[in-house]
């Protein structure tokens, strides 16, 4: 039997790395006017509108209209689901007051929304979370490729088969995954992150080559050449793109490595080093309290504690 490992991919690679799960939240009905005022969200949030259509309102942006076959993420910032773009509005703590995680609220189902949360790591979530707006949306014709994957959702949502919980948020992960593809592949995609640099072939390349490989002993020459460009016009476009020099990029992804590493395991900080692309714990350590503050040791006990 012939085992191929298929090719890693930066994507795929931090949100193994921040610890990107989906789980299955809510299900919404309603019906006639009302409005429903959901709190800043701990984690991502993730909606698609299955049925109807309804407004979302966010603070300092106009409302928004949604439609069946919409998809939403929302970062870091309370919104607002509702049938009109302005009304009054109760707390989805008192929709969601029961242990249930289906609510409904005003007269009929006319609207149905499925929610979902991507719960990330307390600490390295931030890569995901800061790299995205505080809102995602994407329409319907747009989001055509996950018309499967959200018919499946219905299907199992609402389904007592066994294992329908577990399936149902390995659906919502994929449907969460789409959403990044379709976003990255948008206009919108324009802040200065390593999201940013996905939308590039040739700086996509380069992040490949550290991600696969972190501890190769890189330089912009060497990672230049992967993306198959000049050194100068390397640089120039990863600092464009991503905000920061690729040397700059390849410190920060090599100590988020270690720190994940500290936290998770108790491997020695020797082996931490080499396994990040360090010869020794010392130089390790160095880079290391430059970034965090505190040693290596420090951080592991910190965080054990």
């Amino acid at each position: 039997m012939i085992v191929q490992n298929q090719t890693a991919d930066v994507l795929s690679d931090v949100l193994a790395t921040i610890q990107a799960q989906a789980r299955c939240s809510i299900s919404l009905k309603a019906g006639g006017r009302w409005g429903v005022d959901f709190p800043m969200p701990s984690h991502l949030k993730f909606n698609a509108v299955r049925k109807g259509r309804c407004w979302l309102r966010l603070d300092g942006q106009p409302p928004i209209e949604l439609q069946a076959g919409d998809c939403v993420v929302v970062a870091g910032a309370p919104f607002i689901l509702s049938s009109e773009p302005e009304g009054p509005t109760i707390s989805a703590r008192q929709v969601f007051a029961s242990d249930s995680l289906a609510g409904s609220i005003g007269d009929g189902d006319d609207f149905v929304i499925l929610g979902g949360s991507v719960v990330v790591d307390g600490t390295d979530g931030a890569l995901l979370t800061q790299a995205l707006p505080p809102v995602m949306i994407i329409r319907g014709e747009r989001a055509a490729s996950m018309g499967w994957l959200l018919t499946e959702l219905d299907s199992e949502w609402s389904s007592a088969a066994p294992g329908a919980r577990q399936i149902s948020n390995d659906l919502l992960r994929m449907i969460f995954i789409r959403v990044l593809r379709i976003h990255l592949a948008s206009d919108n995609a324009h802040a200065q992150n390593w999201l940013a640099g996905l939308t590039d072939i040739n700086i996509a390349r380069a992040l490949q080559a550290i991600h696969s490989k972190p501890a190769e002993n890189w330089t912009v020459e060497s990672l230049a050449h992967e993306a198959g460009q000049s050194r100068s016009a390397f640089a120039a476009r990863f600092k464009a793109l991503l905000g920061e020099a690729p040397m700059e990029y390849l410190t920060g992804w090599r100590m988020r490595l270690a720190a994940t590493k500290l936290r998770s395991t108790q491997a020695s900080i020797s082996d931490i080093a080499i396994a990040v692309g360090y010869k020794s714990d010392t130089s390790l350590s160095a880079t290391f309290r430059r970034l965090h503050q505190m040693s290596p040791a420090q951080y592991r006990r910190a965080h054990q504690r």
